[in-house]
């Protein structure tokens, strides 16, 4: 299971951009199965880094992992076109995401943070109840 999707990536990049990255042989249609090769590319960079102290792939994805992986396949998508890291408006942020995976695979950070629950789900009754009622009292 891919860590991101066509969708997540359409929403973060102009479909002009996404096209002219997509469309090697420029007949104004992206090349079949371009985005998947990239997708792939950005999710085994993305293992490369965790799989020292994880079991890759991750199913399911935790959200550092699906962020990862869309900010390589951005970064990527900018470097298809010919835009170098100073033009690629994803290049620092892949710098910043590499460097946090790269301390969680250290177990610097967490892969995931989880939120403790404010009261228990449930309450364990430890001893038989007594029903009341109006008319006649304690019933058993």
């Amino acid at each position: 299971m891919p860590y991101t999707t066509q969708a997540k990536i359409e929403a973060s990049l102009p479909a002009v951009d996404l096209l002219a990255a997509l469309d090697d042989d420029r007949d104004g249609v992206a090349d079949a199965g371009r985005l998947t090769t990239v997708i792939e590319a950005a999710d085994g960079r993305v293992d490369s880094f965790l799989a020292q102290a994880y079991e890759t792939p991750f199913s399911p994805v935790p959200a550092i992992v699906a962020e990862a992986s869309l900010v390589f396949v951005l970064a990527g998508l900018y470097r298809r076109r010919g835009v170098s890291d100073e033009a690629n408006p994803w290049a620092e942020r892949e710098k910043t995401m590499e460097a946090r995976l790269g301390r969680i695979a250290q177990k610097l950070e967490p892969l995931t943070y989880e939120t403790p629950k404010a009261k228990p789900a449930g309450t364990v009754i430890g001893q038989d109840s007594l029903l009341h009622s109006e008319t006649s009292g304690v019933l058993a």
